[in-house]
């Protein structure tokens, strides 16, 4: 990956979103999958001490409930997997692709649905999270930090997912998101009993595969991952010192293992990886004769993260443990349509704007107009 795009070494401003995405995908899905899957989700954990984003889950219930969380959990990573170029091929999934553009205008769709509760800048610190807790956890617990090269790719390849998602004035350069982002979370976490309700319900998704006595142990062993700031706005205690001293070893150790001591990952793992199990044929309603999206296919997964939605009977969990059950009808094993994803009550919705939207999006991409992502000062001038 190094020799293949050491042309961008003397000037990474001018990485494409296309090479980003290339970049990517092998720290993502080949190279240390377990560590950004898991500083994903402490991404989006972390997020949760904002009140503004709290509340708006809170109100929802899809990720203030043991009920939803997990399901909620499992639909974010696909949705990530799909516009990232997941999955067994490259080819059939990505930002461009029929499947990738179909997961993001779904997604977008589903939060149009809250309207202006979910403001501009919870959007980007989101997006933003997304972009930098890799490099943190990947320098503080695998074998080798992310590179340059690496890192920029991770903001070129976020940044043109927020433009897509219609987020304004994200700043133009890693720094200056970067310096953003310390900021707003200075002034915007703080304490409301809706993060810990959020955060509480999440927690039961995560230490699931635990016996119940150790949920309180689990849950100090993972609040050492979060600073100080963080947990006063959730408001729980600081963990013991021991904490601090043994669950970054742990995670290091995990991180040299994988890293010196194992052969080199030449596919994705099984939370990632999906196949194809038929075309969607789609319920037939009096007024049209088949679905609009008829003909998309059916993807099934692999394996998992938290609970195996979408799973194949004999589908692996990510990591060691797992007292999951894949196949069990009520996690849908014959798979995820791209264009009904989300919850269970709005699955017959929004498919034909999910459609048009994502139609617009290849047309825009592939028909060399303005890019989706504009540097302010490029608009300025123009």
């Amino acid at each position: 990956m190094m020799d293949k795009y050491a042309y961008l070494l003397d000037d990474m401003s001018k990485m494409t979103y296309h090479e980003a995405e290339e970049i990517s995908k092998y720290s993502s899905f080949l190279e240390m999958p377990w560590t950004v899957t898991v500083a994903l989700s402490f991404a989006l954990f972390k997020t949760y001490a904002i009140p503004t984003i709290s509340g708006v889950l809170c109100k929802s219930g899809q990720l203030s409930t043991d009920a939803s969380a997990g399901r909620r959990a499992e639909d974010t990573g696909i949705f990530i997997n799909e516009f990232s170029g997941g999955g067994e091929s490259h080819a059939v999934a990505g930002v461009d692709t029929e499947r990738g553009s179909i997961a993001l205008a779904r997604m977008n769709w589903l939060h149009s649905r809250y309207g202006n509760l979910i403001g501009r800048d919870d959007k980007l610190f989101t997006l933003a999270l997304f972009v930098f807790e890799p490099f943190y956890f990947a320098e503080l617990f695998d074998y080798r930090p992310l590179n340059e090269l690496e890192k920029e790719a991770r903001y070129v390849h976020w940044r043109e997912i927020g433009a897509r998602m219609g987020i304004e004035d994200i700043p133009p350069t890693r720094a200056e998101l970067l310096e953003w982002t310390v900021a707003y979370g200075k002034k915007s976490m703080v304490y409301d009993p809706r993060n810990a309700q959020v955060g509480n319900a999440t927690f039961s998704v995560l230490l699931k595969d635990l016996p119940r006595f150790m949920w309180p142990l689990g849950k100090r062993m993972s609040l050492v991952l979060l600073d100080d700031h963080m947990l006063q706005a959730f408001g729980w205690e600081k963990p013991p010192a021991l904490m601090y001293w043994l669950v970054p070893r742990l995670l290091r150790i995990k991180g040299l293992v994988c890293g010196n001591l194992l052969f080199p990952r030449t596919t994705p793992p099984p939370h990632v990886k999906t196949s194809v199990r038929c075309s969607f044929a789609g319920p037939v309603s009096e007024k049209t004769e088949k679905a609009p999206d008829a003909g998309l296919p059916q993807i099934v997964r692999d394996g998992y993260i938290f609970e195996p939605w979408y799973v194949k009977p004999d589908g692996a969990r990510m990591g060691a443990l797992g007292l999951g059950t894949p196949g069990l009808p009520k996690y849908v094993p014959e798979g995820y349509i791209n264009s009904r994803l989300g919850p269970e009550r709005l699955y017959n919705q929004g498919v034909d704007l999910t459609l048009k939207n994502a139609a617009a999006m290849r047309e825009r991409a592939q028909g060399g107009q303005c890019p989706f992502f504009v540097a302010q000062e490029v608009v300025a001038t123009a």
